[in-house]
């Protein structure tokens, strides 16, 4: 019975490294969301240098409203290259100021709205987080992908398998009375 679940145990395994392979592209496809990672500290305590923060998109009224925190990219910034995460401080008809939770001082310039480019939805912090961060590396995606080609290969050879079947001593015939001294006892 255990030597017919591993085939399928194996293919279990291998189609959930493929589901952790997907789930990322997934989420992005279904709500609009990408990733990021803190890079820096100065919204600790409450983003820490290295979590991963799921970005949704936001809207410009999320600009408007005092203690949200968002992320915007530079001034010139067409990439995304330069987004950085902090929290609005305050409105004014400059713009919309905002500071890290761990800055002492208000950011240099006033932010627009053509710089937004998300809220945080949620984050992946300790273990998770650097899990996560593997998962989404080039060498995560090769051992996750050619884990679960390994699996996917290796289990139907194991199904088919012939059993061996073990006999006891008392099956052994002989002709030779000496015989029963080599068997175990």
């Amino acid at each position: 019975m255990a030597k017919r679940m591993l085939p399928v145990a194996m293919q279990i395994i291998a189609a959930l490294l493929l589901i952790v392979l997907a789930a990322p592209l997934g989420w992005r496809l279904v709500s609009g969301d990408y990733f990021m990672q803190v890079t820096g500290v100065s919204m600790t305590p409450t983003y820490r240098l290295g979590e991963v923060v799921d970005v949704q998109p936001a809207l410009p009224s999320d600009l408007k409203r005092v203690g949200q925190v968002v992320i915007v990219m530079l001034p010139g910034d067409k990439t995304g290259a330069s987004r950085y995460m902090h929290r609005v401080q305050s409105v004014t008809e400059r713009g919309t100021w905002l500071k890290g939770d761990n800055n002492l001082d208000t950011d240099p310039q006033p932010v627009s709205e053509g710089q937004l480019a998300g809220k945080p939805r949620f984050a992946l912090h300790g273990l998770l987080g650097s899990m996560f961060l593997f998962t989404q590396s080039v060498t995560g995606r090769i051992v996750l992908a050619g884990g679960a080609l390994a699996l996917l290969l290796i289990a139907p050879v194991m199904a088919r398998q012939p059993k061996i079947a073990r006999r006891g001593a008392s099956s052994l015939v002989s002709n030779d009375p000496d015989a029963a001294a080599y068997l175990p006892h």
